[in-house]
Parts: C-alpha cells; structure tokens; sequence
C-alpha cells in the first residue's frame, strides 16, 4: 500500500512518534485517518466504550469531568497532544470527557488495529506503550493539581 507523503509526514512529526524506528512510523501512518471537529463538540464523553485514539495536530481540546450538571476541566491538550489511551485498554471505558475548544484537527487510530499491530511487532508494542504510560503519567499528575487547587484551602483552614 503506497503512503500519501503528506499524510506520513504528519505522523512523523508529531511528538508522540519522536524516537520510533522508521518502520513503526511506516505502520502507524498506514493506520491513520485524518478527521477534523468542530468548537464545542465532544469527541467522546466519559464512560465511552470508542476504540480510538488520538494525536492532536492542530486545535486544542479540554479533558473534563462531568459533575453535578458541571464540567470540570482537567487539562487543555494542544497541538502535539495525545488523548484516548484507553482504547488501547479493550473494554474500558474513558476516564474523562474530551471537548473540542476550537477547531480541532486529529490522526485517529483505531485501538483494536493497534493491539493485533502490537501482538505481531512486540519491540512496536513496547515502544508505543512506554509513550502512552507517560501520557497516563502526566493526566494523572494533571488531575493532582486540579484536586490541590480545589482542595488544598480547605484543608489549610480545617487545620490540616
């Protein structure tokens, strides 16, 4: 299968891949889709089960939690992000909200297509999952933050 040129360089120069073999940067540009969102919508609402992953090329989406008719922003993704990890994760559903906050450009993955890539190229597997391990890393120190600012005056005035 021939790769578009402008496609692949997409793909290789979103920071996400920054250190793959050039073959792996091969396999993922020949699964990626190019899609495009409008401001306000949501790509995937929390809880949902959707298989894709996303590198966040151009636009900037919120990661939020839905609360009591309220959203809460966890973190704002620019370009050069990447959110939907869980899709690697079969099953499971997503932790957070994500939200277009302008017009947001995206390479989609399908997870299922990744996970059968990564049972036939384990070192492609390893290399990709050590990348979304820091992904999980940085929206779990994301989320931290937000539950200190949130948190952390109450409890300074409760003494504690």
């Amino acid at each position: 299968m021939t790769i578009p040129d402008a496609l692949h360089q997409v793909v290789e120069a979103h920071p996400f891949v920054a250190g793959l073999e050039p073959h792996h940067i091969e396999k993922l540009t020949l699964m990626a889709r190019e899609m495009c969102f409008d401001t306000g919508c949501v790509i995937f609402p929390e809880g949902d089960h959707s298989r894709e992953f996303y590198l966040l090329v151009h636009g900037m989406v919120a990661l939020e939690i839905s609360t009591r008719g309220s959203r809460l922003r966890i973190q704002t993704l620019y370009a050069g992000d990447e959110f939907g990890w869980s899709a690697i994760l079969a099953g499971k559903g997503k932790v957070l909200q994500a939200r277009a906050l302008d017009r947001v450009d995206v390479l989609v993955f399908d997870g299922v297509e990744l996970l059968e890539t990564f049972k036939h190229d384990a070192a492609f597997g390893l290399a990709f999952t050590m990348r979304l391990l820091g992904v999980v890393s940085e929206r779990l120190n994301a989320t931290r933050e937000q539950l200190l600012d949130l948190y952390a005056p109450e409890s300074k005035r409760a003494g504690t």
